[in-house]
């Protein structure tokens, strides 16, 4: 390396010293240019991809060829997310923060993300440009071609299930309409499932060999179903996306008024934590391969719950239970969907005919941040 330390030194020096001069600059620059500098991005990209993480891939290869509609909307669509981790900023669409927004129309719009479990935004929110993209039909099958998806839980779980197959179709009809019984889709018996579950519902989209199945049952909680869980969890566990949430049945009114709880809220609240933990740990020693994501549970229009049910399903109540079981989740490295501040953004009349259950138009909001997740377009790495 060449120092220069005076500039009275260069004034000294005669023309063939400085001719010398010149010409080691030159040869020091190319060295660097043309020996170092591919050597280190060579390291740099070998270092990269030893990360588990592959090689970028045309995101032309992940398009159905048989379907020419909105082809280039899905081209264009970066599905993989393909930047070093170590360079990546906080973002929204990682499912590791609480993330205030509004509705705007039918979409969910992020004002800002905060690690602080508030009914409103904290002063600790960090406010962001980000945004959700929102999927067509083409860009949402392409994002689970050849996928296995699993969704498991109680009726709010049901209803996602319900929001995520209207965005795979492009069904933006009935935005209003809220379902809160029935098993979603075709009724579908499976050899490795737990009686437990009585629910089971799935659909398919053949022309890009999407699976999406939904597994529920009568008051379904996880200190009431944890065996079966397991049993469920062990038989699928490696497929491609499995999202899971069961909160209000071990936490409802009759569940804190069963004969183990007696009333005691905390009693319950605290069993219900245990259960988390129990099946957190034993899914992480599992070592699953595919992504499984922890979902909050809904907020609540506490005006329309019933009375006689309303202090069990106050929204501070409910969120400080979602804030605990979320927290034990992401501290065994599972990501946690934000459903309880999708629902709360919605204050319209016509979000929630009982309180509790929301419309179509909401569920597609959840299974458009959930695909978001999935597939990381670019929205989600915007400053």
């Amino acid at each position: 390396m060449i120092i220069f330390k005076t500039k009275k030194v260069i004034s000294n020096l005669s023309h063939y010293r400085l001719l010398i001069l010149s010409l080691c600059i030159c040869i020091n620059a190319c060295f660097f240019r043309e020996i170092i500098t591919p050597v280190f991005v060579n390291i740099f990209s070998q270092f990269k991809y030893q990360q588990n993480e592959p090689p970028p891939k045309d995101s032309s290869s992940l398009i159905n060829n048989n379907d020419d509609e909105d082809v280039s909307l899905v081209a264009s669509l970066n599905l993989l997310d393909n930047k070093d981790s170590s360079q990546k900023k906080e973002n929204i669409c990682d499912l590791n923060h609480w993330v205030h927004g509004e509705f705007q129309e039918d979409k969910f719009v992020p004002i800002g993300y905060t690690d602080t479990a508030s009914l409103t935004p904290p002063s600790d929110l960090k406010t962001t440009k980000q945004t959700y993209h929102w999927f067509s039909k083409h860009e949402a099958q392409a994002c689970v071609s050849n996928k296995n998806v699993w969704v498991v839980g109680d009726s709010y779980m049901r209803n996602l299930f319900i929001g995520f197959m209207d965005v795979l179709r492009g069904n933006r009809a009935k935005p209003h309409e809220t379902i809160t019984k029935g098993v979603p889709e075709k009724v579908v018996k499976l050899s490795f499932l737990p009686k437990t579950f009585s629910d089971v519902g799935r659909a398919s989209i053949k022309a890009n060999n999407i699976t999406a199945t939904f597994i529920g049952g009568r008051r379904f909680g996880i200190g009431l179903y944890i065996d079966a869980l397991k049993e469920l969890f062990y038989n699928i566990k490696d497929d491609d996306l499995i999202v899971l949430n069961a909160l209000i049945h071990d936490n409802k009114r009759n569940r804190v008024q069963s004969s183990q709880f007696k009333g005691d809220m905390k009693k319950a609240e605290l069993f219900y934590l245990l259960k988390i933990k129990e099946l957190v740990k034993w899914l992480k020693d599992q070592n699953p391969k595919g992504k499984i994501v922890w979902s909050t549970s809904t907020s609540y229009k506490e005006e329309k719950v019933p009375a006689q049910f309303r202090q069990y399903q106050r929204n501070k109540r409910i969120l400080k239970i979602n804030r605990k079981a979320r927290d034990i989740w992401l501290e065994a490295g599972f990501p946690t969907l934000d459903v309880f501040h999708i629902t709360f953004a919605c204050q319209a009349k016509t979000c929630t005919e009982d309180g509790s259950h929301h419309n179509r138009m909401v569920n597609r909001a959840k299974a458009h941040v959930l695909l978001n997740f999935f597939c990381h377009p670019p929205s989600c790495t915007g400053s």
